[in-house]
């Protein structure tokens, strides 16, 4: 290819003289320089039909190497926010162990979450002793006493059977009974609930408690309004982690509180 591009600036350097008449010797340099310009020329032809896959090849290879660096990234990423989710859970646990008290476990779970997560709000829904409603008791952001807004739901609420039929964190509809209860009837982002068994000890035998699932209680995580907000899958692996723990403390507790 280098060799064409000189040869054809020698064909048009020699061209520039052709404007008088001419000896025999410059019009035989002249033809000798278009001869070896069209060889160089047809043999640069079949160079690039042997090239042109060569190149192909390079830029799918190219590609590739693109495709498996932007992997790479998220594969690293995902780590990372792993990493992330597992410090949290880490530390939550930690300040959740802290208190044998119940309300004391669900403020700092409330608290923790909030910060962890950046939450408008976190509340915990119980049942009443009849297990017919179910009653907001802990909530992290206080509301005014004039505030109308509800503090029970049926338990017959779509969403409420639901979550008491699912293990994992559900994603609820903000306009919804519970998800507009849990938020006061405010502006509100993404809402996900789950919930949390709740264990007491039935009796003792032989000086081992025997543990029965007594009733549960949902956990309301209220997102702020921003549409470019959503619950991640880290996100939501830390509630379901959390709510696991808060439930072996919550246990723990009540076995406390039953043998004192």
């Amino acid at each position: 290819f280098g060799a064409f591009i000189v040869l054809c600036g020698l064909t048009h350097l020699l061209n520039v003289f052709t404007y008088e008449p001419h000896p025999f010797l410059y019009m035989l340099a002249l033809t000798v320089s278009k001869f070896f310009t069209a060889l160089v020329s047809f043999a640069t032809a079949l160079t690039l039909v042997t090239l042109i896959p060569q190149l192909l090849r390079v830029k799918v290879r190219e590609d590739l190497l693109r495709l498996k660096a932007s992997e790479l990234d998220r594969e690293v990423g995902m780590m990372k926010r792993q990493e992330e989710a597992s410090w949290h859970v880490r530390m939550l646990t930690q300040e959740i162990r802290k208190s044998l008290d119940r309300h004391t476990i669900l403020y700092t779970t409330l608290v923790e979450l909030s910060k962890t997560l950046a939450l408008q709000n976190c509340v915990v829904w119980m049942p009443n002793e009849a297990k017919s409603e179910m009653n907001l008791t802990h909530e992290l952001r206080r509301r005014n006493p004039s505030d109308d807004y509800m503090i029970s739901i049926p338990t017959s609420d779509p969403d409420v059977a639901e979550i008491r039929k699912t293990e994992g964190v559900k994603i609820i509809r903000p306009d919804s009974v519970l998800g507009s209860a849990s938020s006061g009837l405010l502006e509100t982002g993404a809402v996900a609930a789950i919930r949390i068994q709740i264990l007491k000890v039935a009796d003792f035998k032989g000086g081992t408690p025997e543990v029965i699932q007594a009733c549960y209680a949902i956990l309301v995580l209220v997102l702020p309004k921003d549409d470019s907000r959503h619950w991640s899958y880290h996100e939501l692996e830390i509630v379901e982690v959390v709510a696991d723990q808060v439930a072996v403390a919550l246990s723990h507790a009540a076995i406390l509180e039953d043998s004192q």
